[in-house]
């Protein structure tokens, strides 16, 4: 904050600066011709460089101005004041020191000597001698009038007349000497007052102009303050905009590293986006195969299934044919049976046990046959439900599987845009990043350029009404020094006139010198209060303008400081997001791969799953068809066994018992060995239509042309 400079005070003058009483110098005396012209000169002091601090020069400046004023003031007369020229002028810069850096001096006020004008002289000492001669000559007129016996003279009234004239004329010239020499008085003290008010009238205006001196030299220092304000202020903004130029090189640095690490990381999402869809492919791959395994199983298992009920079909076929042929065996039977009771009457009761016994066996072969058909019709049933539960299964499964596969496909959709949102964000955070990078720089160089506008603008400004003020202060110093010396040429003069015509007017004089002093005392306090005023006037413009500076530049560099908290601010945030974008990216790019190694995990887990239910699948559809299969092998072997035994017959033992034709169990390996039937018939999933056509066939076509002969 700037200091503030007291105001100057002109009613506290040094005493050796105003003399009050003094005695007159030797060409002022009463004696001596009047003065009648005065001159002052203003006189400016030669300018020089201005200096860190105050000189030797302006004291000696100052004193040699206390000097002459002494000089000017001193009551006693020396050879000084008889030569006033010599001592009146001020020394010459030869003699004074040249320093290199100082305050001008200030204007000194030189007096010169009163050059005294001889006024003539001879009308008043013709008046004198007139007189004289008179006054001597009427005593010794009076003398020779007594002696010649004049007769005015002899009168005794005249002569006392006379006498008394002779008498009451040296009392008069005496008194009227006397009146005189009072009035000489009052006018010489009316002259050294005179001399003293001007006299204090040039000295405070000396003291005056000095002091407006010390104010421009303080002016002038404060002047340079505020330039080497304005310096540092360069000086700093220079320093600031050398700072922000780093700083925005150090910006512009970490945003292109950061636009590159965005880059690394964008093409690399790319690769990981590349071997994801690569991935995805494979994955599409492997579940277009399992589907396609899957399908074909399921056409085989549609083949077998269409293979087992043809089979069905056929066994149905064949067995309706057996049951016509054993209907054709039982008619014939029945027949040969007839003939036989026909024939063989006497053997009734054999017949009869015999027909018995065969018809038990045909009750239980058409007991067996009915429950081989029910079971054919079960298993038939069974094999269909199995195969429609199959083709649920396989439909639920397939169903399962491409709902997988979709799952799988939106899981890898899903993660490429999961991967393609993160490197849009990616993106648009480096934008954001970018754009604000750009703003803060353009902020930046905005608040520069601002700032140093300002400043510039400040010191113009600043520099404007430094100058203007001090050509203002000298116009105006100059001005009142002029109005000043004015003012005390006029006093001088009307001081001088009221000196000449104090011989005709003595009370005119002393009035109106006590009024030219009032004036002079009413025109020295306002020049002297205008003179105080201005300079205060000044010294507050010039205190307003400097403290109007400091706070402009205090508020720049408080927004400096600012500019500076937030431009830091900033770069830590951008630190901060630029260090913490590596972690979030590979953090991200853990998230993918963690994610696609679950996927691909439950990916694997479900075709696993998959492959095991298909292969249980297979191996209880295996187990069924090698059941049912089994199952149609007994079947046909039963039949077989059957339509054998039925084409063959055994003859009846003479006498069999019923009890042991009932208790006989009947092998169905020894009868077919017996009855030189075919082996079993082992059907496999691989079994052909040929082989059993061949087997039914054979199973089927021998009967017929062996019963004829034997019952022949």
């Amino acid at each position: 904050m700037a200091k503030k400079r007291p105001t100057l005070d002109f009613t506290r003058i040094a005493p050796e600066g105003i003399v009050p009483r003094f005695e007159p110098a030797p060409d002022q005396r009463l004696d001596a011709p009047p003065v009648l012209s005065a001159d002052l000169e203003i006189v400016d002091a030669p300018a020089v460089e201005m200096g860190p601090g105050p000189s030797p020069s302006s004291t000696h400046g100052t004193a040699w101005l206390r000097s002459t004023a002494r000089h000017s003031f001193s009551s006693q007369p020396t050879p000084e004041a008889a030569a006033p020229e010599s001592a009146l002028t001020p020394p010459t810069p030869e003699q004074l020191p040249r320093p290199t850096a100082e305050p001008p001096l200030p204007p000194a006020v030189l007096q010169r000597a009163p050059r005294l004008k001889e006024s003539g002289g001879g009308l008043v000492w013709a008046v004198a001698c007139v007189v004289s001669a008179v006054w001597a000559a009427a005593p010794i007129a009076y003398a020779f009038g007594y002696r010649q016996n004049v007769a005015p003279l002899q009168n005794d009234p005249m002569a006392m007349t006379v006498f008394a004239l002779l008498a009451v004329g040296p009392l008069a010239l005496i008194w009227i000497a006397a009146y005189l020499m009072r009035q000489g008085q009052k006018l010489t003290g009316e002259i050294r007052r005179t001399r003293d008010l001007a006299q204090t009238m040039v000295g405070p205006a000396a003291l005056a102009a000095a002091e407006a001196g010390t104010a421009v030299e303080a002016i002038r220092y404060q002047i340079e303050a505020a330039s080497a304000s304005a310096s540092e202020a360069r000086e700093t903004m220079l320093a600031l905009r050398q700072a922000l130029a780093e700083e925005t090189e150090r910006l512009a640095a970490a945003a292109a590293s950061a636009e590159r690490t965005s880059r690394d990381l964008a093409e690399t999402l790319g690769r990981q986006r590349d071997a994801l869809g690569a991935l995805s492919g494979e994955l599409d791959a492997r579940s277009a195969a399992v589907a396609d395994s899957i399908s074909m199983q399921a056409r085989m298992v549609a083949e077998a299934s269409d293979l087992a009920e043809t089979q069905l079909r056929e066994a149905e076929a064949t067995l309706t044919a057996r049951a016509a042929d054993l209907a054709a065996a039982a008619g014939e039977a029945s027949d040969a049976a007839r003939v036989a009771g026909e024939d063989l009457a006497r053997q009734v009761a054999r017949l009869e046990t015999a027909g018995v016994g065969v018809g038990d066996q045909m009750r239980l072969v058409e007991a067996g046959l009915s429950q081989q058909r029910a079971s054919l019709v079960t298993v038939s049933h069974a094999i269909r439900a199995d195969q429609e539960d199959f083709a649920a299964q396989a439909e639920t499964r397939a169903a399962q599987l491409s709902e997988f596969m979709a799952q799988a496909t939106m899981s890898a959709s899903d993660l490429g845009d999961t991967a393609a949102r993160g490197g849009e964000a990616l993106r648009n955070l480096i934008g954001e990043a970018a754009a604000q990078m750009t703003a803060l720089l353009e902020t930046a160089a905005s608040e520069r350029e601002a700032l140093a506008g300002e400043s510039q603008n400040a010191l113009n400004l600043l520099s404007d009404a430094a100058a203007g003020e001090r050509v203002s202060m000298e116009r105006d110093l100059r001005e009142s020094i002029d109005r000043l010396t004015q003012a005390a040429v006029e006093a001088r003069l009307a001081a001088e006139g009221h000196a000449g015509a104090a011989q005709a007017r003595v009370d005119q004089l002393s009035e109106a010198a006590f009024a030219a002093h009032q004036k002079a005392d009413a025109i020295f306090q306002s020049r002297l209060d205008e003179a105080r005023d201005l300079i205060e006037s000044s010294a507050q413009m010039v205190e307003q303008a400097g403290a109007q500076t400091a706070a402009k530049l205090e508020q720049g560099a408080a927004s400096a400081k600012a500019t500076l908290a937030e431009l830091q601010a900033l770069l830590a945030d951008l630190e901060a997001r630029t260090q913490s974008l590596p972690q979030q990216a590979r953090a991200q790019t853990e998230e993918v791969k963690a994610a696609v190694d679950k996927g691909m995990a439950d990916l694997m887990e479900s075709a696993r799953h998959t492959a095991e239910e298909t292969q249980a699948i297979d191996s209880a559809f295996q187990e069924r068809v090698r059941r049912n299969y089994d199952m149609l092998t007994d079947a046909v072997k039963l039949m077989g066994v059957v339509a054998g035994a039925a084409a063959t017959p055994t003859p009846a033992p003479v006498t069999p018992p019923p009890a042991s034709l009932r208790s006989r169990e009947i092998s169905g390996e020894a009868v077919s060995r017996e009855a030189g039937l075919r082996p079993r018939l082992r059907l496999t999933p691989t079994a052909t239509d040929e082989e059993f056509r061949s087997v039914f066939e054979a199973a089927g076509g021998r009967a017929p042309p062996e019963a004829a002969p034997e019952g022949d």
